[in-house]
């Protein structure tokens, strides 16, 4: 089997055709790779023991291979061991590109996008990128090639969000669908485009939809994260209550997985939401048990914000030695140019710890590198919050003023941005100290403005959130909807399935005992029964006679039921030629007793019928009230539908079947009849065989017993004559004169016997007598024409020959010289008679280019052959000079043309225009003797 092109990932409806058509062929490796490959992330265990069958089941292509090495290698980065996956996919990646499997190749460096990125190279994520798409393109896949453009403009969203924002609009507007495996990461790079250009809610309906189509696809661990930033942007509204639900249902999620790098960012982004709730115990024990999850590699993105989470934690519980450690350890792994923004966090932070320590010059100049860097990277929001940080180091208003400033000039740059109202604040008291009191006056007045379009903003961001999640309720009830219309529909599409299969069980038998046993084995597997009976249409009788009956397993008898009976349901099925269905305890009946049968509550009655043809009625009754619903209904009627094709087809077998044995009794008759005719025809050719022979041998034959019975005659008399009369001159003379004459009369007749003889035994060809060899054909005719010279002589035939010059042939070269010598000795005794004028013979050889094949012609100019005998002439003993003829010529030339030299000799002729003898036979004729 060839293998089964894969897609990068499937969504849930590809996954079941998969799960079909494996159920379907269990034993299809190619099947079970393709399987393993979409359970990767949505259930490992059973991708490996997918994978370990497809090798032990064999046959796999060498990409198949290869694929479930990459199944293999994926697994082992969901369980952080970074360096082994390394090492496997450089391998894997010679293989794949020895094979050129491109598809496989851009897949290889899919996988390792996700590599490096675990193992916190950022730099070598852009040539993974590069490599995969060159793969991709040459492999022509537009979906791999959707889903890798997509995901790395979701990786480019922290560098640059807006200028994303605009290329996802441009490459990726609304009304393009891309389907759940793109637009996971599609979802993913708007929600951040959102997060970070101030629209929480947006992102989170973003990640969720993110959430949603990664469980769809099959990336779990996409689905994990994009839930975990979903919950991030609730937190930014406010609603932290809402965070940690979905938060922890995350965890749940990816607990399920197994997989430690899941795990740890789901436990980590729960930490730090305990965190601002003040829940610093329960926080501590999530953020405790991400950070050796998220060490594999250390370094990391995902390892960095563990412990940025844990610092913050340490910060708030007031042990900034701590907190200053751990800033300490995450800036040592961070670069400028990949992580800006965590390597500013981690300046920012460790500023504070510092200060909070009492070292101010040190965190004086910490938020100096992280004000920097903010600049550099064009991030006004932090060189805010950085600036208001640094003021408040400073140890004289005078140094903290123009701090503050800046940071205000930043923020009233910033449209539709408000104003942070302890930045204000902040500015009131430093004019204060230094008795600007308009001016403190002046920042108290818009601190409170500031203040309280905060705390607006701040219940506009709480109703928005309530708005978000109430959303977010209603969506995650119609999925749940949608599931369970999925779940019901998975059902009846199970059902359908088995119902196929059913049917192709039931129209398979040939039998109608063997459809009545089906029928009942699956009625009672698919449906409640307690009773199962199945009637079949006497027409001529006008009955329903039982064909099969079953109560509680075990057959009873029931008689015939008549198609009028006014009180017979089944009857009225038959008549009425439609489903038919009874609850008696609805109905308000008591349980229906048939004499010799169970109590029933419910009837279900169906016509077995062929288009307009009825074949009988096949009834089910349970003694349970109300078991025959819509779907029971339906499953019955297509039991019905299948059982009555098998029926007709049983009854078209059994009359094939009787109609087989007649017509194998006919044609065993026949062949004994043909066996007798060939005998026949075996002792009429025999008898005319011999009649032939006899024909032929008794002219001579005769003759010569003439003469030798006149020599007797003759001896006698002369003895006689010696006795009584003497030895005279002249009676001896006499004697010998005459014995003479009788001598040679007896010689030449019995050499005519010879030959008739000789050409007798000629009638006996076998191919085995004829050695086959290499020869020349002018060979052959010269020898031919050597055998006939004194006969060419003696008639004074012109003989012409046009011969292909040193023909090289392989066969019988004496048999092709017989079959010349006979055509030649034909045409001299019956074509060229002395009596015809101007007498030519032609011999002519050419080569059929189409065929192949060798093409001789012998003909004469003389009489010709009449129409009436033209068909006549290669059967033996026929001629027309009786005497000067056997008639066996042309029979033994017919016969050495087909069985020995592998060709064809045919007969052409106009009275008066002469006759051609056509030889065709194959150049080489090398068959086995």
């Amino acid at each position: 089997m060839a293998a089964i092109p894969v897609e990068l990932v499937a969504d849930d409806a590809s996954l079941a055709l998969l799960e079909q058509a494996l159920a379907d062929q269990p034993g299809s490796a190619s099947l079970q790779v393709a399987l393993s490959w979409q359970l990767r992330q949505r259930d490992s265990g059973r991708a490996l023991a997918l994978a370990a069958e497809a090798r032990q089941t064999g046959g796999l292509e060498p990409g198949e291979a290869l694929r479930l090495d990459l199944v293999e290698a994926e697994f082992a980065l969901l369980q952080g061991r970074t360096a082994e996956v390394e090492q496997r996919l450089q391998t894997l990646l010679v293989a794949a590109e020895n094979l050129g499997d491109t598809g496989l190749i851009g897949d290889l460096h899919w996988l390792r996008t996700s590599l490096m990125e675990d193992m916190g190279r950022r730099d070598q994520v852009p040539a993974c990128v590069a490599a995969a798409r060159q793969a991709y393109l040459a492999a022509g896949d537009t979906a791999r090639l959707d889903c890798l453009r997509a995901r790395e403009l979701s990786q480019g969203v922290f560098g640059d969000p807006i200028g994303v924002g605009r290329t996802l609009e441009a490459e990726f507007p609304p009304e393009r669908d891309v389907g759940a495996a793109a637009g996971c990461w599609l979802a993913t790079a708007r929600a951040l485009v959102a997060a970070l250009t101030d629209d929480p809610a947006a992102s989170i309906r973003l990640f969720m939809d993110s959430h949603r189509m990664g469980l769809a696809s099959g990336q779990l661990r996409r689905a994990v994260v994009a839930a975990s930033n979903a919950a991030e942007s609730f937190s930014r509204l406010g609603d932290l209550d809402a965070a940690l639900e979905l938060q922890e249902r995350t965890v749940a999620l990816a607990r399920s997985g197994g997989w430690p790098f899941n795990i740890g960012v789901a436990l980590g982004r729960l930490g730090e939401l305990m965190r601002r709730s003040g829940r610093y115990v329960e926080a501590r024990r999530c953020l405790d048990e991400a950070e050796p999850l998220l060490a594999r590699p250390v370094g990391g993105r995902a390892h960095v914000l563990a412990v940025q989470d844990r610092a913050r934690l340490s910060q708030d519980e007031g042990a900034a030695e701590q907190a200053e450690a751990e800033y300490q350890k995450t800036l040592a792994w961070l670069d400028a140019e990949q992580t800006p923004d965590l390597l500013m966090e981690s300046w920012r932070g460790l500023a504070q710890a510092r200060f909070a320590l009492g070292r101010r010059d040190e965190a004086c100049r910490d938020a100096l590198a992280a004000l920097e860097l903010a600049r550099e990277r064009r991030n006004t929001v932090t060189q805010i919050e950085v600036l208001q940080a640094l003021a408040g180091m400073q140890e004289s208003t005078d140094a903290a003023l123009p701090l503050l400033e800046s940071a205000l000039a930043l923020c009233e740059s910033l449209s539709g941005f408000t104003v942070i109202p302890e930045l204000l604040q902040q500015l009131a008291r430093c004019e204060a100290e230094r008795g600007q009191h308009e001016r403190a006056y002046d920042f108290s007045r818009r601190a409170l403005e500031a203040h309280r379009k905060v705390q607006s903003s701040k219940l506009e961001s709480r109703a928005l959130a309530l708005q978000v999640r109430h959303e977010l309720e209603l969506a995650q009830a119609e999925a749940a909807r949608h599931r369970q219309e999925a779940a019901a529909l998975q059902e009846t599409t199970a059902t359908l399935v088995t119902l196929s299969q059913v049917g192709r069980e039931i129209t398979a038998c040939l039998q109608p005992d063997e459809v009545f046993a089906a029928l009942h084995r699956h009625a009672g597997a698919l449906l409640p029964v307690t009773s199962f009976y199945i009637y079949l249409l006497d027409a001529a009788a006008g009955q329903l006679l039982p064909g099969f009956t079953s109560e509680a397993g075990l057959p009873i008898q029931l008689s015939p039921v008549s198609l009028d009976s006014p009180h017979s349901l089944t009857a009225r099925c038959a008549r009425e030629r439609q489903d038919l269905v009874f609850d008696l305890s609805q109905d308000g009946e008591e349980a229906r007793v048939i004499p010799g049968t169970l109590p029933t509550l419910s009837l279900l009655f169906a016509p077995l019928e062929i288009g307009e043809r009825l074949l009988g009625v096949m009834t089910l009754q349970s003694a349970l009230p109300k078991a025959y619903g819509e779907r029971e209904r339906s499953i019955f009627r297509t039991l019905c539908s299948y059982g009555a094709i098998a029926l007709d087809n049983a009854g078209a077998y059994v009359a094939a079947e009787r109609a087989q044995r007649q017509a194998q009794a006919a044609l065993k008759e026949l062949q004994q009849a043909q066996a007798r005719l060939v005998q026949a025809q075996k002792m009429a050719a025999l008898g005319s065989l011999v009649a032939g022979v006899a024909h032929e041998l008794n002219t001579p034959l005769g003759n010569g017993l003439t003469a030798v019975t006149a020599l007797d005659d003759q001896l006698r008399e002369f003895r006689r004559g010696m006795a009584e009369q003497g030895l005279k001159r002249a009676a001896f003379d006499d004697f010998l004169s005459q014995v003479e004459t009788g001598a040679e009369l007896a010689q030449r007749n019995l050499r005519r016997s010879a030959q008739l003889v000789s050409s007798f035994k000629e009638l006996a060809i076998s191919p085995q007598m004829w050695d086959r060899l290499p020869y020349q054909l002018d060979e052959a005719v010269a020898l031919a024409l050597d055998e006939q010279r004194e006969a060419l002589k003696s008639n004074g035939a012109q003989l012409k020959l046009e011969l292909p010059a040193s023909l090289a042939m392989h066969g019988c070269r004496a048999a092709l010289c017989a079959v010349l010598v006979k055509l030649i000795d034909n045409a001299l005794i019956h074509g060229l008679a002395t009596d015809v004028p101007g007498r030519q013979l032609l011999l002519r050889g050419e080569v059929d280019a189409a065929t192949g094949r060798l093409a001789l012609r012998v003909a004469d100019n003389g009489k010709g052959i009449a129409a009436e005998h033209l068909g006549r002439v290669f059967d033996p003993f026929f001629t027309t000079r009786m005497g000067q003829s056997s008639g066996l010529g042309l029979y033994i030339a017919s016969s050495l043309a087909a069985q020995v030299l592998g060709g064809e000799l045919s007969a052409s002729s106009e009275p008066g225009q002469g006759s051609t003898f056509l030889l065709e036979l194959p150049l080489d004729d090398r068959r086995e003797a």
